[in-house]
């Protein structure tokens, strides 16, 4: 069973070049990073953005975690201690726009595997994503995805437990001390959607998803008590519902690093 959304993981060591595309991929040990900033700034950009895969967990109907014990683990509170394979970077083509393209995949325990995608699009243009939508895409802008691939959904685990969703908590730390969708810092907005591909058919992510809270006030047993212990850390909470026997979930944000805001010279760079 497959799914895809929106995460980063961590990265096998590694270092790859794309220097026809500007685009510079440092792959550094388990590092759970992606950094995305102006070419002219280089590392030093000030309203470079952060993106961090923070946890996965699956829930059951009233939102409590299911497949933490045992050997059926169903999520990961980090995506450090994975390992992954991670692809070359290639030129292609996404809906009749060019861009660079790189890949990385792990398995998550017995659950089933992750693979991540992400884009940089070389020139501006109009794409469609798997959910049907249209957008506008300039050059330097950075898109992503996850597949969950061949998910075993809990049905049941350990104590009787049923999964009914899966939920992917992301940080995307820019300049901005409380960030949104309209704004990560620096005027960068990520451009979020509620449709989600469940094989062909489009369906809608679970009313209030996606959301930007603080990984503090994650519930993490479904009582209603704030149970995280983030730190003061804001996550976008991207969830997905269970949807029969669906092999594949597709759900694609944009991360609009291009136009004004950036330009073709911005750089996706897996880091510590």
């Amino acid at each position: 069973m497959l799914f895809r959304s929106s995460l980063v993981a961590a990265l096998s060591a590694a270092f790859l070049q794309s220097a026809a595309a500007e685009i510079t991929t440092d792959v550094v040990g388990k590092s759970g990073k992606i950094k995305i900033f102006d070419a002219a700034g280089i590392r030093e950009d000030r309203n470079a953005i952060m993106m961090t895969m923070d946890f996965l967990y699956e829930l059951d109907a009233n939102e409590k975690i299911v497949g933490k014990k045992g050997s059926q683990k169903h999520g990961t509170q980090t995506f450090a201690n994975q390992q992954f394979t991670f692809s070359d970077v290639e030129e292609v083509t996404y809906s009749n726009v060019t861009a660079d393209y790189f890949s990385f995949e792990a398995n998550v325990y017995e659950a089933g595997s992750i693979k991540v995608e992400t884009y940089v699009f070389r020139e501006d243009g109009v794409i469609t994503t798997s959910a049907e939508e249209t957008f506008d895409v300039f050059a330097g802008d950075f898109k992503f995805s996850i597949e969950l691939i061949d998910w075993k959904w809990c049905d049941p685990c350990d104590s009787n437990e049923y999964g009914a969703f899966v939920d992917v908590g992301i940080e995307l730390k820019g300049s901005k001390a409380e960030p949104s969708e309209e704004d990560l810092g620096g005027g960068i907005p990520v451009i979020l959607s509620s449709k989600i591909l469940a094989d062909d058919v489009v369906i809608d992510m679970p009313a209030g998803y996606p959301k930007v809270v603080s990984k503090d006030a994650y519930d993490l047993d479904g009582d209603g008590v704030e149970d995280g212990d983030g730190g003061g850390k804001k996550l976008f909470i991207f969830r997905f519902p269970k949807e029969g026997g669906a092999a594949l979930y597709d759900y694609d944000p944009i991360i609009r690093t291009g136009g004004e805001t950036c330009g073709i010279f911005c750089r996706a760079l897996p880091c510590l």
